[in-house]
């Protein structure tokens, strides 16, 4: 069985993903603050986390409780996590951008991210399997 953990799967890019990765040889682990409920009525085994990336100490709680399920499967055929989620704003001169827009911009697509990296490298460096982690950004952000 293939894991695969993905990030913002609520819609766009994410949503799409999932859409073409299920499969019954994969098991899908879905992040994003709100449930796609097409996306949940779609695959038993795609398992859906509501949970915040801004909330970058909540990380390792949340990769212990992916990893307590994909240590289940002994021989796991491939271990592979994309980093998707991300948000656009703040657009405009810097010197208009609010604080807390700015930090949370950098929480959600630069720290989250490392986070992410860090805790899956943590939880699989000892598991004989293939293993890729992913980074998709767009033009946007």
């Amino acid at each position: 069985m293939k894991h695969i953990i993905i990030t913002g799967t609520s819609r766009g890019i994410g949503e799409a993903l999932v859409q073409k990765l299920i499969h019954a040889d994969h098991r899908l682990y879905c992040i994003s603050r709100q449930n796609n409920q097409k996306l949940t009525d779609l695959d038993s085994s795609l398992q859906y986390y509501s949970f915040d990336l801004r909330d970058s100490h909540g990380i390792e709680a949340l990769f212990d409780e992916l990893f307590q399920h994909i240590s289940l499967d002994t021989e796991p055929e491939g271990i592979y996590v994309i980093n998707n989620a991300g948000v656009l704003a703040p657009i405009g001169p810097i010197e208009q951008n609010k604080t807390e827009d700015m930090i949370e911009n950098l929480q959600v697509n630069l720290i989250a991210p490392m986070v992410i990296t860090s805790h899956f490298v943590k939880h699989t460096k000892h598991i004989k399997t293939d293993k890729r982690i992913m980074n998709i950004s767009s033009a946007s952000s």
